[in-house]
């Protein structure tokens, strides 16, 4: 049962890494407007990568972290990437108890499925805000149909009127309508100075994937995240307090954090407030 277990974990582990090879792939020459069926190359040179440097998390350490041909230093971003898409790759397995489960049922794979895909396409705004101060409007239009068409699906597995507030359908919807209500307000009210429009436009996606129960704590976390690394930033490095921050960074390791621990979250706001 042990080496089943571990088999499963290398395996999600591993999926997790391609997908966050890809990832990098997908950001950089999605900024660039660049086809995505090309050849993995050098940033620098444009030298095409052999098989071993293409090996996820790995393949950067085989080459000492430069390219082999013109020797510059390549971004600690592409194995950084690989390596935290693995984490969370293996950790939706554990989330959906296909790792610690013999049988494996058609609900588990769709489970499998979104929370994978939402986890991609969160990474993919964590990574397009942080270097490129944008969130493009496909990923959050991707992650909000995504999300939907979980939500009916799920619907139909458990019965619940649309018309309670206990009906997990409703809770997502109100999640929706409070989170970017909230974001759009701040956007209007400031006129785009606090907040960004695509903050909003994934506010509507991210309160549709935590539901109305969490929006608080959620935001809560969020600012709290936020307060902290500009504090740091400010502090260590040399950034005013005038200086521009991506939000959606804060906004997604939020999310991840709810995705994972929702519950738990939830029971210990409860108890200190």
């Amino acid at each position: 049962m042990e080496i089943l277990i571990f088999l499963k974990a290398v395996f999600f582990f591993g999926i997790g890494a391609i997908f966050g090879s890809f990832l990098n792939v997908f950001v950089d020459r999605g900024e660039r407007r660049e086809s995505l069926l090309g050849t993995s190359h050098c940033d620098f040179c444009n030298k095409k990568l052999k098989w071993f440097e293409n090996i996820p998390v790995l393949g950067y350490f085989f080459v000492k972290g430069r390219c082999s041909k013109c020797k510059k230093k390549l971004s600690v971003q592409y194995p950084l990437v690989e390596f935290c898409l693995g984490l969370l790759f293996l950790a939706i397995g554990f989330k959906t108890g296909v790792i610690l489960s013999f049988s494996f049922l058609l609900i588990n794979f769709v489970d499998v499925v979104y929370f994978c895909m939402v986890v991609f396409l969160l990474v993919a705004v964590f990574l397009w805000d942080l270097k490129y101060m944008i969130i493009p409007n496909k990923i959050v239009i991707a992650g909000f149909v995504t999300t939907v068409i979980y939500n009916i699906f799920q619907y139909f597995q458990v019965s619940c009127s649309v018309f309670s507030l206990s009906c997990f359908v409703t809770e997502n919807i109100l999640g929706s309508l409070l989170v970017g209500g909230f974001f759009y307000a701040l956007f209007a009210i400031s006129k785009g100075k606090w907040i960004g429009g695509g903050d909003v436009k994934i506010g509507f996606w991210l309160g549709l994937l935590i539901g109305w129960k969490h929006v608080y704590p959620f935001l809560l976390v969020t600012y709290v995240i936020g307060a902290v690394v500009a504090i740091v930033l400010v502090n260590f490095s040399k950034k005013g307090w005038k200086s521009q921050i991506p939000f959606g960074p804060f906004l997604v390791i939020s999310s991840l954090i709810f995705l994972f621990f929702s519950e738990k979250l939830l029971y210990l706001y409860k108890m200190l407030f």
